[in-house]
C-alpha cells in the first residue's frame, strides 16, 4: 500500500477511539451533587455510591461550583459491568475536585489509616465512563484510571461489592475526558490517567504542572484520541503521552513546555523511587511516546519540549514501530525541541513478530524549526531500521520544511539510517546545522538482509529520491553541507527537479559542500547470499549552485569490493554552476562508476583550487565488474575559467589536492559538447577518448553564449542562451533530449540545443511572471479565516496575454486547501511553510501555449509563517490587501468594502481557539 494511501488507514484506525462509547441498553438514572463536601448526602461520593452497581446507565450532574476535597478521602469506582457511568461538571474552569498527595517514601501511614493507593477516579469494568467540566488537582496517585487489570489487584472490598469480571483481550467501552483539567501531581505520582485494552479519548482539556515517574497519559493495548487539548508545561520523569500496543490519533492539539530531566548522579530522590522511574536514565521522550502503536498526528503543535536524560532521548516524539506499525504526521508543527540524541522526532523500526514486515513514515505539510539534538543525531528527525534484520523502514517526506535545526553529531535535520525506502517531495531545507556529516541530511540506506531457505542471507532492494526540493544554506562541521548519502549497496537514488544551493562546511579536511553519494556493492560478504549487487544515481532536471569550502560542492563514488556489483551514474538536463572548493583541484567528482553517462547538462564556473583545475573530475575505480569504464559527455556544455573543464581518470597526478585514480581502463565518448577550456587525460594508456560531433574544434575553445545563473521558467534556476546566436542552439544534429524535455519541462523542438535548457526567443513568449504575494496573503495568526477566496491564477501574469494554467499548489498551511482554482479555509496550527505553486502557459495542458510557442511553466515558493497569537489580520496581510484595492476605488477590494475586513479582524480575535 502506497504511504499516501496508508497514513489515511491510520488515521481510520485511531479515530475509532471516538466510536462505540454508547451503553447499550440499559435503562438510566440520574443523581445530582448540591455540595462540596467530601462525604455525605449530596455529594459527588455519595451519588457514585448509589450509581456503582445498580445495572443502569448512571449520569451525575454536579450542580455545584468550587472544590471538593478528596485529599483524605475515596470516591467508589466504576464497577458496574452493565451500566455506563457519566460525570457532568459545571466546567473545568468551575469545579476543582483535590486528589491524595502522596506521603513520601519516608513516611508511610498506617495501612489501617491509610485510604487505598488508586486514582481519583476509577472504572474496573467495561463498561463507559465519561467525565466533563471539572479540574482534578493534586492527585498524586493519578486522576482517571479505565481497566479491567484493576479488578486483579487489591482494592478494599467494603468499596467493590462482589467480584469484578476481568475481560480477557480487547475490552470495549473505555474512558472519554471532555472539558477537563489535570494539574499540580506532584514529584511521585504514577501518572494521572491511564487506560488498558480500552479506548481513551481527551477532547478540549488541558493537562499541566504535573511531574512523576511514567506516562501522565498511558494507554495499553487500546486505543487514544486526543483532540484539541493541551499537555503544557509538565516536569514528568517520563513522556508526556505513552502508548504500548495501541492505535493512537492526536488532532489539533498542543504539546508544549514539557521538560524532563533524568541523572542518577544528580537526580534528588530516594533510591527506591528513581528505581520506579521506568525511563531513567534512558529517556526516550518528553513528549509522545508510542511503541508498537500506529500513531497519527495531524493539525497538533510540538513545542518548547526538553529531554535531559543520562544517555539521550528525543525533545517531542518517540516511536518504535515494531510489528510493521505505521507513523502519519500531517499538517503538524515542531518547533524548539531538545533533546540528546533527537531534537523534536526519533523514530525505530523496533521489532518484527512474524516474519519480514514493512513500517512506513509519512511526513506531509509539516514543519520542524528550530530543534537541537545536544549529544546525538538528527536536528529534527532521527529515523532508525529495526533492531532486528527483518525490519524494512520506509520514510516518505512531502511538502515540509525543516529550518534552523542543529545536531551535535549527523544531521542537521534529518538523520536516517538503515532505510529501506526514502522519499522527499517538495519539501524546503534550509539553514541547518550539523556538528559532523550531513548539514541538512544524514541518510545511509544500508543494513537490513533477507536470510534465504538456503542458507545466507541476500539484500533487499533499497530506494531513494529526492524531488522538487531545496535544500539551501545548510552547514556541517563534517562531510556534507547538504545531502550525505551512503550505504547503497543494492537499488536506486534520484535527485529530480530539485536545488542544491549554498551549502558549505567548515571542516578544513575538505569535505564536500553539497552532496556526498557513496554507492558499495559488497559481493559475497558475510551478510550477502552471492548476486550481483548494483546501485545507481540519477541527477535530473536539477540545479546544484554556489555551494562552497574547504571541500567538493560534489562527491558521488560508487565502490565494488570484490563483488560482481555494477554502479551507474547519470546527469540528465542539469545544471551545476559556481560552485568552489578551496583545497580541490575540481569541485565536482564522480568517481568508480562502471558507466557514466551526461547528457543535456550544463556546467558553468566551477571553480578548482590550486594548478590544473578543472570543473569536473571523472575517475575510475577499483578493479570492478567490468574490464573498463564507460563515459560519456552528450550534448552538454562546461565553460570556466580553470585550467580544463574536465579530467578523466587522474592516475598518478602529484597530491595536494585531488585526481588520485585508479587503474581502471576508461573509455570515453564526448558527443557535441562544448568544452570551452578543453578537457585532460590523465593516464593515457588507460584512457581512450573519442569524439564525435559537427561542433567546430570538437567544441573546445567555444564560448557557450548562456546568460547568467536565473529564473528562466521551471522550477530551478538555469543558464538560458542569449539568442538564437549561440554555438549550442540547434546544435544536436537532430537529437531529441531524454524524456524530450529540458531542465524546465520546454518540450524541444525536434532538433535541442546543447546544455540543459532550450532557446525560447523572449519576444515571442516569456514565462508568466508572480505579481501578488501569496504567502503575504495568507500568513497570519491562528483561528485567521481567509476573508475570501484566492484565485491562484490571478497571482500571476502573462506577457503575452496567454491564459496562465494552474499546475499544482502544495504544502499549504493545515486548514487551507486548494480547490477549483482558490485557496479557501482557516489557518488551524502554528508553524512555518513553503508553500510552492507551479503555473503555466500551455494551451489546453498541451506541449505549446495558444500562438504555437514551446510552453513554459513558471514555479514561485512563499515562506509563510502561522503564529500562536491571538488572531486577527497581520499587517502584512492587511498591507497586502490595501495594494491589492482598485486604484479607481479604495474603498472596495474585488467587490468586498475594506471596513469588511476590519470586522472580520475584530471577529478573528474572538474566535480565538481555546487551550
Amino acid at each position: 500500500m502506497a504511504l499516501d494511501e496508508k497514513h489515511n488507514t491510520i488515521k481510520m484506525g485511531a479515530l475509532a477511539a471516538a466510536i462505540g462509547m454508547a451503553s447499550g441498553t440499559a435503562s438510566a438514572a440520574t443523581f445530582n451533587v448540591t455540595t462540596t463536601a467530601s462525604g455525605g448526602i449530596g455529594s459527588l461520593a455519595f451519588a457514585m455510591e448509589l450509581a456503582r452497581n445498580n445495572g443502569e446507565d448512571d449520569v451525575i450532574n454536579i450542580n455545584t461550583t468550587g472544590t471538593i476535597d478528596m485529599s483524605n478521602a475515596v470516591l467508589p469506582p466504576h464497577s458496574d459491568p452493565t451500566g455506563s457511568l457519566t460525570i457532568v461538571g459545571p466546567g473545568s474552569g468551575s469545579l476543582t475536585i483535590i486528589g491524595r498527595k502522596f506521603p513520601g517514601f519516608d513516611a508511610p501511614e498506617p495501612e489501617e489509616e491509610a485510604p487505598p493507593a488508586f486514582p481519583l477516579f476509577l472504572s474496573v469494568v467495561s463498561t463507559p465512563m465519561t467525565i466533563s467540566g471539572l479540574t482534578i488537582s493534586g492527585s498524586d496517585y493519578g486522576a482517571v484510571a479505565g481497566s479491567p487489570k484493576y479488578g486483579e489487584v487489591a482494592i478494599p472490598n467494603n468499596l467493590i461489592p462482589g467480584p469484578i469480571p476481568v475481560m480477557p483481550g480487547y475490552a470495549e467501552g473505555g474512558v472519554t475526558l471532555d472539558d477537563v483539567r489535570i494539574t499540580g501531581a506532584g514529584k511521585y505520582s504514577e501518572g494521572q490517567v491511564f487506560v488498558d485494552r480500552q479506548p481513551l479519548t481527551i477532547t478540549n482539556s488541558t493537562i499541566n504542572n504535573n511531574s512523576g515517574f511514567g506516562g501522565l497519559i498511558n494507554v495499553e493495548d487500546g486505543r487514544l484520541l486526543i483532540s484539541d487539548s493541551s499537555i503544557s508545561n509538565n516536569d514528568n520523569l517520563g513522556p508526556v503521552v505513552e502508548a504500548e500496543y495501541s492505535e493512537v490519533a492526536i488532532l489539533d492539539s498542543v504539546i508544549s513546555g514539557n521538560t524532563t530531566e533524568i541523572d542518577e548522579d544528580k537526580y534528588e530522590m530516594a533510591p527506591e523511587a528513581f528505581a520506579r522511574a521506568r525511563f531513567a536514565p534512558w529517556g526516550e521522550t518528553t513528549g509522545v511516546s508510542a511503541v508498537s502503536s500506529n500513531l497519527y498526528i495531524e493539525g497538533s503543535q510540538f513545542s518548547n519540549n526538553t529531554m535531559n536524560a543520562k544517555y539521550g532521548g528525543s525533545g517531542a516524539l518517540y516511536v518504535e514501530a515494531s510489528y510493521g506499525s505505521d507513523v502519519s504526521i500531517v499538517g503538524s508543527s515542531f518547533s524548539n525541541n531538545s533533546g540528546g540524541s533527537t531534537g523534536a522526532a526519533t523514530i525505530t523500526g523496533g521489532y518484527s513478530r512474524y516474519g519480514r514486515t514493512t513500517s512506513e513514515v509519512f511526513i506531509e505539510r509539516s514543519s520542524f524549526v528550530g530543534n537541537e539534538a545536544t549529544d546525538g543525531d538528527g536536528g529534527a528527525l532521527r529515523v532508525r531500521g529495526g533492531f532486528s534484520d527483518d525490519i524494512d523502514l520506509e520514510l516518505e517526506i512531502r511538502e515540509s520544511v525543516f529550518s534552523g535545526n542543529t545536531s551535535a553529531d549527523d544531521g542537521g535535520a534529518i538523520s536516517a539510517s538503515e532505510i529501506a525506502d526514502f522519499r522527499l517531495a517538495d519539501s524546503l531545507l534550509s539553514g541547518n546545522q550539523s556538528a559532523d556529516d550531513g548539514g541538512a541530511i544524514d541518510l545511509s540506506m544500508s543494513g537490513s538482509t533477507v536470510y534465504s531457505e538456503y542458507g545466507g542471507g541476500y539484500l533487499t532492494d533499497r530506494n531513494g529520491s529526492i524531488t522538487g526540493s531545496t535544500i539551501t544554506g545548510n552547514t556541517a562541521g563534517g562531510r556534507a553541507g547538504g545531502l550525505d548519502v551512503s550505504g547503497l549497496e543494492y537499488g536506486e537514488f534520484a535527485i529530480i527537479g530539485s536545488t542544491i544551493s549554498g551549502n558549505t562546511s567548515t571542516n578544513s579536511e575538505g569535505p564536500t559542500t553539497a552532496l556526498s553519494f557513496y554507492g558499495d556493492s559488497v559481493g559475497y560478504s558475510p551478510y550477502a547470499y552471492g548476486g550481483t549487487y548494483n546501485s545507481s544515481l540519477l541527477i535530473s532536471q536539477s540545479t546544484i549552485s554556489g555551494n562552497s569550502g574547504d571541500g567538493q560542492a560534489v562527491n558521488a563514488s560508487f565502490y565494488n569490493y570484490g563483488g560482481s556489483g555494477y554502479g551507474t551514474l547519470e546527469v540528465l538536463n542539469s545544471t551545476f554552476s559556481g560552485n568552489a572548493s578551496a583545497v580541490d583541484r575540481a569541485p565536482i567528482e564522480f568517481r568508480g562508476f562502471d558507466a557514466v553517462s551526461i547528457q543535456h547538462s550544463t556546467f558553468i564556473d566551477n571553480a578548482g583550487a590550486g594548478t590544473d583545475t578543472a570543473q569536473l573530475h571523472i575517475a575510475a575505480g577499483r578493479s570492478g565488474a567490468t574490464p573498463e569504464v564507460s563515459t560519456e559527455l552528450v550534448r552538454s556544455v562546461l565553460s570556466s575559467s580553470n585550467t580544463y573543464e574536465v579530467v578523466f581518470n587522474g592516475e598518478d597526478l602529484a597530491p595536494g589536492g585531488g585526481y588520485v585514480g585508479y587503474y581502471d581502463d576508461m573509455d570515453v565518448t564526448i558527443d557535441n559538447t562544448v568544452i570551452t577550456q578543453g578537457d585532460l587525460a590523465y593516464g593515457s594508456e588507460n584512457t581512450l577518448i573519442t569524439r564525435n560531433g559537427t561542433l567546430d574544434n570538437d567544441g573546445i575553445g567555444l564560448d557557450p553564449g548562456l546568460g547568467a545563473l536565473a529564473n528562466n521558467g521551471g522550477p530551478t534556476e538555469t543558464h538560458a542562451p542569449l539568442d538564437d546566436m549561440s554555438v549550442v542552439v540547434d546544435a544536436s544534429g537532430g537529437a531529441l533530449r531524454p524524456d524530450g524535455v529540458d531542465q524546465r519541462g520546454v518540450v524541444d523542438d525536434g532538433n535541442s540545443d546543447l546544455g540543459s535548457v532550450e532557446y525560447v526567443d523572449p519576444s515571442l513568449n516569456t514565462a508568466p511572471q508572480l505579481v501578488v504575494n501569496i504567502g503575504q496573503q495568507i500568513s497570519g495568526n491562528v483561528g485567521f479565516a481567509l476573508p475570501q477566496p484566492i484565485p491562484v491564477a490571478e497571482a500571476f501574469e502573462d506577457a503575452e496575454g496567454d491564459e496562465v494554467i494552474v499546475v499544482d499548489v502544495l504544502g499549504l498551511p493545515a486548514g487551507l486547501d486548494y480547490t477549483g482554482g482558490f485557496i479557501t479555509g482557516e489557518l488551524t496550527t502554528a508553524g512555518e511553510y513553503n508553500v510552492t505553486v507551479t503555473v503555466t502557459d500551455a494551451f489546453e495542458g498541451g506541449p505549446l501555449n495558444e500562438r504555437g510557442e514551446p510552453a513554459l511553466s513558471t514555479t514561485a515558493t512563499f515562506d509563510v509563517v502561522v503564529s500562536e497569537g491571538g488572531g486577527g489580520l497581520s499587517d502584512a496581510q492587511i498591507a497586502a490587501l490595501l495594494d491589492a484595492a482598485d486604484d479607481d476605488d479604495d474603498e472596495f477590494l474585488g467587490g468586498t468594502p475594506l471596513p469588511f475586513f476590519g470586522t472580520l479582524a475584530a471577529l478573528a480575535w474572538l474566535r480565538r481557539r481555546r487551550r
